[in-house]
Formats: structure tokens, sequence, C-alpha cells
């Protein structure tokens, strides 16, 4: 199967693309516009184990004791899966969980883990204020500080914060990079839409689902341009057909008398040698199957028009 006239789908629809990469551009310029700068703010976080053994006699205490620190980050990590935290942070800062949760951070979660190297963790989040910012950065700190003396009281553990850093930037809004994204998106989701256009509509979008559809290999392909309306009528001189069909379509492409299906109908006939002339993005895939079917296969001939 030739690629190209799976391709030939978009450069068909080229206008329709450009106005929704076009349209999607000023919607995101748009809704750029009314954002706000945002303070992305990362924390380390490194926990260890306090092992004190004064013993000589076991030599790999600090071994045992930092992988045991490794291991625990995973105990910490889930601690971020459980809701109250959220609740704990925002409670401890002072704020107001409503004023910086939006409907994206509550459905993925306002804060975002992941484990670092070895006893590290790393946790990032964004708030729409400096100052919120660090409040919440510090209240974080301080839940999770509080969760591990709870933890090392229940389980007779000496888990400890060993080493903390905080770095909080501006982020304001990027006309350019909204515009660059904004661009590809649309473009992407233009050439989606246009081949899902066609297949719920039921065009023919290809020569080989019309030579499928028509059981007939084309006679000729035939681009929409003077020179090819030229080669068409060639075609037409040269083998003579009685009566020209076109497929869903209208007839400007040619002047004098032809017909169109299912318009005309009444006044195809079955038995004169026919060419069935189909547009590919135009022509409706039923109608070629019922021209197919009605016209004597062995007078039809398949044209197509790219």
């Amino acid at each position: 199967m030739d690629l190209r006239q799976y391709l030939s789908v978009p450069v068909r629809r080229y206008k329709e693309i450009i106005a929704i990469t076009v349209l999607f551009m000023i919607i995101s310029l748009a809704l750029t516009s009314f954002k706000q700068n945002s303070y992305p703010v990362t924390l380390f976080y490194t926990i260890a184990l306090d092992d004190k053994q004064d013993t000589e006699n076991y030599k790999y205490s600090n071994f045992y004791a930092e992988q045991s620190g490794l291991e625990f980050t995973r105990t910490v990590s889930g601690w971020f899966d459980d809701p109250a935290l959220e609740g704990e942070v925002f409670a401890n800062a002072g704020i107001n969980k409503d004023d910086e949760l939006t409907l994206i951070k509550k459905l993925f979660g306002f804060f975002t883990m992941k484990r670092v190297e070895r006893q590290n963790i790393q946790v990032n989040f964004s708030t729409s204020a400096d100052e919120r910012s660090h409040k919440l950065a510090d209240a974080l700190g301080e839940v999770i500080k509080a969760r591990l003396v709870d933890y090392n009281e229940g389980s007779s553990s000496n888990y400890k914060m060993v080493l903390s850093s905080k770095w909080v930037e501006l982020k304001e809004p990027s006309y350019p990079l909204s515009a660059v994204l904004s661009f590809f998106i649309g473009l992407i989701l233009g050439i989606f839409l246009s081949y899902l256009y066609e297949y719920f509509t039921r065009k023919i979008s290809t020569i080989f689902e019309a030579e499928e559809i028509s059981g007939k290999k084309i006679l000729g392909e035939i681009k929409r341009d003077k020179l090819s309306v030229a080669f068409l009528e060639k075609l037409i001189s040269t083998h003579k057909p009685e009566q020209i069909v076109f497929v869903s379509q209208d007839r400007k492409i040619l002047d004098g008398k032809v017909l169109v299906f299912p318009s005309d109908l009444k006044l195809i006939d079955a038995n004169k040698k026919s060419f069935v002339i189909v547009s590919l993005g135009v022509s409706r895939e039923d109608h070629l199957h019922k021209v197919s079917k009605l016209i004597d296969g062995d007078k039809l001939f398949l044209v197509v028009l790219t």
C-alpha cells in the first residue's frame, strides 16, 4: 500500500488543518494572557537511620543503617499517597486549599514526589504566590518530621531527616513557548480530525479504497489542475465512454453533459460504457458501491480525482 495515498488526506484538507491550528493558537495565547505568575518549588530531603553502636565487634553497622535508610524512603514515599498529608500541610501553613488546588491538581495531587539516588526524595509543587510557596515548603518539612517522630515511637526506630533543601523560582507566562506548543498541538489535532472526518463521513480517502469498493483498477489518476483536466479530456477522447458518471460531487471539472450519482440515478444506463469518476475526500463509499452494482462491470472504467 502506497503511504502517499494516506498522506494525501492532510494535504487535501490543508485549509481546514490551517484553520484549526490558527484557532488553537489564538485560544492558547488568549488563555496565556489570563495566566498569572507561578512559583514552582523543588524540595530535597535525605532520610537516614541514626544508628549509634559503640561496640567494635560489629563493623558493618553503618552499611546496614544506610541500607535501612534507603528502604525507608519507600515508606516516606507512601505517605504522599495519604490524602490526609495534603490537608495537614495546608493546615500547618495556614492556607486555604481551594486557593491553590486547580481541577488538575485535585485529580493528580498537589505534591509530586519521586525517590532519587540512595536515601533522597524529591518533592515538587507550584503555587500562585511566592509567600505561599515558602509557607507550604516549610509546612511540608514540619509534617514529615512529625510523622518521623510518630513512626519512630511506634516502631522503636530512630529515623530522621538529616538534610533538606528548598528551591523556589518565578515562572512567568511565556507567549513564545505557548505559541510554539499550541502550533504543534493544533497541527497534530487538525491532521487527526481530518482523518476522523473522512472516516466517519464515509468519504473515499485513497485510491486503494476506490479500487476495493468498485472491484476495478483505476484507468487514470488525475490531480485537480488545468493540466490534469486536459489529461482527463484525453482519456475521454481515447476511450470514448458513452456516459460519464461523477460520484457524490459537482460537475465543474468538465464541460458538457455528465451525470451525477445519486441525483441523476434515473438517467444512468447500466449497459453503456461508463467513466465512473471518484473524487477523494468528496465521493462517498456507499455511493460508489451502488454505482458499481448498477453499471455492468465490463462497462465500468474507474477514474480517480486526487
